[in-house]
């Protein structure tokens, strides 16, 4: 539990344009529908190609926990 009684969410890896929390269990569902296959799961860590990538999110869309999101700035 974090301050106050609020609870805070960890960032375990994040990229220029990509969030990866810490409950990703690193499934392969993000890497199995990217149009493209710039998505490489390995043991622990999410490997993004993101100079090819289009933005499409599909792979923020398909994750079963929600593990995935978009940075805004």
């Amino acid at each position: 539990m974090g301050f106050n009684g609020q609870f805070f969410l960890k960032i375990i890896e994040w990229t220029d344009n990509m969030i990866v929390k810490e409950w990703c269990m690193y499934c392969g569902e993000c890497a199995g529908v990217c149009p493209r296959n710039l998505i490489e799961v390995r043991e622990i860590s999410l490997n993004f190609n993101e100079k090819n990538c289009k933005e499409c999110e599909i792979c923020i869309q398909v994750c079963p926990v929600k593990a995935l999101e978009k940075r805004d700035d």
